[in-house]
């Protein structure tokens, strides 16, 4: 599994391998990696962990970790490649993969802290070890290196190998459903599990198996613990079986649609592919994405500030780049019917991911009519996070009883919607995700 180089440090970076002191107690350290592939420039684009090897094992940054003589537990970088909106778009981002493990120090004295080689191509740019939770902060580098003043510096030594060393272990992928719970086969003795999104996802250890429920559509990674090895499997929620396909019920001023219902493409919920052959709806961690995402350096934009210039958007051929846009052709869609039954002035709020700010626009439009550009004063990346443009002409949209159609187009690629909200009250102040509406039981 390669080799392993050992440095005696209680916090430490692995290029300089000082060594101070270590005293007894349980040490928590997060360790930043950087992958790299062999012989590319590094930037936020590829990861290790991409593709295969020649002999189909799936590619994952991983390397172990131990105190000592102790057996080395394995970490493993994120082994699914995914939306900007996924654990692996987000590390992709940040320029940093964290990983988290845990030692044991019983004695007081010197220690070698031995990290083992198992994928190539790792960058290591620092260690940090915690006495107490918490004292490392937030930062994605952590703290400044610890000063060392107890002792000369340490010639770093290769390690031998131990004996054993963890495997990961990549199960098939599983789909499930909202509300449904069903047991990861082959797999038993299990020890403990993990789900990276229990928004969508939970999962349970009952008598060694392991058993996943989904609450939403979505995406998630699940970790197994079985006989000290490491399992992996990423999941797919789809939407309940039998759940309601009809239009959304307004109540009191207030309607909430999920937008992964599109995905169901019913006459109340669909969601539309652009025509140039590029650009495409794709569930993401809670919601759909525009894909493949823009940004700076590769902007794909449909502009369209007036009526007139959106119907000349949408109208757009597939090789057409109208009203100025970078992006060929009309633009994706979604669609979804609201039933109103109190006539008002709504305003639209959306629940986004957006994964840069070239990438967080949209364009209203209420029964065919565009209505609005969202305007913003910053960037709308945040995470899971909600937004209106109610300040913007247009955004005030009046509605009478009865169904209409409520259809939302990115403005830019790369947009991120996991839920939207139609209201009356122009300030609500959302936070999180709200209670989807209720739907009639078919499309009238």
């Amino acid at each position: 599994m390669g080799h392993a180089v050992s440095a005696r440090s209680r916090r430490a970076k692995c290029e300089t391998r000082v060594a101070p002191r270590c005293n007894p107690g349980r040490r928590r350290a997060r360790r930043a990696v950087t992958p790299a592939l062999p012989g590319h420039p590094r930037r936020p684009r590829s990861t290790l962990n991409e593709g295969t090897e020649d002999d189909g094992t799936p590619r994952t940054a991983r390397t172990a970790i131990g105190l000592d003589d102790q057996s080395p537990g394995l970490l493993r970088g994120n082994s699914v490649t995914g939306t900007s909106t996924s654990p692996w778009g987000f590390n992709i981002m940040h320029g940093i993969e964290p990983l988290s493990f845990t030692v044991d120090v019983t004695t007081p004295g010197w220690h070698d802290l031995v990290v083992y080689r198992s994928d190539a191509a790792i960058l290591f740019d620092r260690i940090i070890i915690e006495t107490r939770a918490g004292a490392a902060g937030d930062g994605l580098v952590g703290p400044p290196e610890s000063p060392n003043n107890i002792a000369a510096p340490q010639r770093a030594t290769v390690a031998p190998r131990p004996r054993t060393m963890p495997e990961l272990r990549r199960l098939p992928a599983i789909r499930t459903s909202v509300d449904e719970t069903s047991t990861v086969q082959g797999v038993r003795d299990a020890e403990a599990a993990k789900s990276d999104n229990e928004t969508a996802a939970s999962v349970a250890v009952t008598d060694g198996q392991v058993r996943i429920t989904g609450h939403r559509a979505g995406t998630a990674e699940i970790s197994i613990t079985v006989g000290g090895q490491a399992w992996v499997a990423s999941v797919t929620v789809g939407r309940a079986a039998g759940a309601p396909v009809g239009a959304y019920l307004e109540r009191d001023g207030s309607a909430v649609l999920d937008a992964a219902d599109a995905l169901e493409k019913s006459a109340s919920a669909t969601a539309i592919d652009g025509n140039n052959g590029t650009h495409g709806w794709a569930l993401a961690r809670n919601g759909l994405q525009v894909v493949p995402p823009a940004d700076a350096g590769a902007k794909a934009q449909w502009l369209a500030t007036s009526a007139a210039q959106a119907e000349a958007l949408f109208k757009a051929g597939p090789t057409e780049k109208v009203n100025g846009s970078s992006a060929a052709g009309a633009p994706p869609r979604l669609d979804f019917t609201v039933a109103i039954q109190t006539r008002g002035t709504y305003y639209l709020f959306v629940n986004t991911s957006n994964p840069n700010a070239d990438a967080d626009s949209y364009h209203v439009v209420v029964d065919g009519q565009w209505r609005y550009q969202s305007g913003k004063s910053g960037p709308e990346t945040g995470f899971e996070t909600w937004y209106g443009s109610t300040s913007v002409a247009g955004a005030a949209l009046t509605l009478e009883p009865g169904e209409h159609t409520i259809s939302l187009a990115p403005r830019e690629a790369g947009l991120v919607l996991n839920q939207i909200a139609l209201t009356t009250d122009d300030t609500p102040g959302l936070t999180g995700f709200q209670a989807p509406s209720g739907r009639r039981a078919s499309a009238s």
